[in-house]
Parts: C-alpha cells; sequence; structure tokens
C-alpha cells in the first residue's frame, strides 16, 4: 500500500486509467490539449510509460457532477473501443498495434459503452448516445465492428453495463422512468 513508481501519462491531464486484464497495460485517458492515450507497461516498481496513442476528441457531460468518455476493451483483450462525443464517433483500437483501426459514426453525443461476452454471434457493444436519448448497438462479427442500430431509452441515457446472465444491456437515465 505505497506508490512505487510515478509515470509520465504520455500527455497532459490525466483524467482516467483503464487496465487491460490481465495487470500487463494500463491505458490512460488524457484530456488536454491533444486528446490522446498514454500506455503503460505495469510491473510493480518498474513499470513505465510505452507510447501514447492520437485519439479523437474525448470529452465530459456535467450530468451527474460528470461522466467522462469511457474505454472498455473486448473479451479477447485484443481490442477497445473508446467514445469520441465531441467527434460523434466511436473508435476501434487494435491493443496489440496501439492504434486506432477505424472511426465508427454515431449521432447523439456517444458516451458509455458496455461491452458483451462473446457467445457464438460475436461480441455486441452497446453505446449510450446522451443527447439523442438512445443507445447503438454494434456487433464484432469476427472481420469487423459494424452498427447494427440505434434504439431509442429513457431520456439522457448516463450509464450502461453488461448483464451476462441475461444476455442483455442495461441503461441508466436521468428520466424518472
Amino acid at each position: 500500500l505505497e506508490v512505487v513508481a510515478e509515470l509520465s501519462s504520455g500527455g497532459s491531464r490525466p483524467s482516467q486509467v483503464f487496465i487491460l486484464p490481465g495487470d500487463r497495460e494500463a491505458y490512460v485517458l488524457n484530456a488536454g490539449g491533444d486528446d490522446n492515450i498514454g500506455v503503460l507497461q505495469l510491473d510493480g516498481a518498474a513499470s513505465s510509460f510505452s507510447r501514447t496513442i492520437d485519439t479523437g476528441n474525448t470529452g465530459v457531460s456535467w450530468t451527474n457532477f460528470g461522466i467522462r468518455s469511457d474505454l472498455e476493451f473486448t473479451p479477447d483483450g485484443s481490442f477497445a473501443l473508446l467514445a469520441n462525443p465531441f467527434d460523434n464517433q466511436v473508435q476501434l483500437i487494435d491493443l496489440g498495434l496501439h492504434q486506432v483501426l477505424k472511426s465508427i459514426p454515431l449521432t447523439g453525443f456517444p458516451l458509455q459503452i458496455a461491452v458483451s461476452d462473446d457467445f457464438g454471434e460475436g461480441a455486441y457493444a452497446a453505446i449510450t448516445l446522451k443527447d439523442a436519448d438512445q443507445i447503438a448497438l454494434l456487433n464484432d462479427d469476427g472481420s469487423d465492428w459494424v452498427l447494427v442500430g440505434t434504439y431509442p431509452c429513457a431520456d439522457n441515457p448516463v450509464r450502461i453495463d453488461y448483464d451476462p446472465a441475461r444476455r442483455g444491456f442495461r441503461v441508466i437515465s436521468t428520466a424518472d422512468q
């Protein structure tokens, strides 16, 4: 329970840290200047900054005292999906190459992401479209992530989570519903 290393985040105003399952890498969202993700190699006191990944414009909604852009990993840990709300897109990031492979346009301030298990049909990702009062559903068909569709939900969706027992997504909204 002590600090064993202080590392660069690779940018300015680091706001969130996401640790890849297996605890070998961490991804730091930097929201100052040119937004980017700093990649850290984790090894206790020997941990080190590795590189940055240039990203789109990450952001924050001040609903509920601040909800920031989300970064979620695919079930196999090979890819990540990053919400870029001010650019109205989600980026697919290859975690082996540490680069953005593609941007998927989504209108309505994409902010929070949940990724399902892969249960024979590929993994799914659900993204809150905060300003559109919708969620978007993406599917990894094995070769690419594609938009399945957008679906209405209660006003101002602020959080989303995957429920593996029901193979579905749960959305939390600030509406009284």
